[in-house]
């Protein structure tokens, strides 16, 4: 997909974003396949498109007896917020960095569908064990709006 394409998804709607993965995996290969193959679902999801991957080599990890860590960025065009939302949940990586477009105006039933996934998914995690960790400072935060 050219420039000028991309663009015009831009212009569409779309949002350009970069989604990076790590893996560590006790062999080299494993690691480096096991990202080749998590892009290659990402490649799968309806509502995104992959339109650039780059691969980094495993590296081995220091001071870990037999372990290699990997890296892979895949730059991709969503199709909505809701979609780059929902390809983060079910992809998780470590980081997303979004490019383009620099504001988002959102209305109502957008934000309490984004809100209301994250709820399902705290609740799935939940109903398995699962255990919901405040960070301090959130709790002090949480605290005040009680009172």
């Amino acid at each position: 997909m050219d420039a000028k394409e991309i663009e015009n998804k831009i212009k569409e709607g779309y949002i350009l974003a970069e989604m990076w993965f790590e893996v560590v995996a006790l062999e080299k290969n494993i690691a480096e396949n096991a990202l080749k193959e998590h892009i290659k679902k990402l490649r799968e999801f309806n509502d995104i498109i992959v339109i650039d991957e780059e691969y980094l080599k495993a590296k081995k990890i220091k001071n870990i007896e037999k372990s290699y860590s990997a890296a892979a960025k895949a730059k991709i065009l969503a199709k909505n917020i809701y979609a780059l939302v929902f390809a983060t949940i079910m992809y998780a990586p470590s980081s997303v960095i979004i490019i383009k477009p620099e504001k988002f105006n959102f209305d109502l039933i957008t934000v309490q569908t984004i809100i209301n996934t994250f709820a399902d998914l705290i609740h799935r995690i939940s109903k398995i064990g699962g255990k919901i960790i405040i960070p301090l400072p959130y709790q002090k935060d949480l605290s005040k709006q009680n009172q």
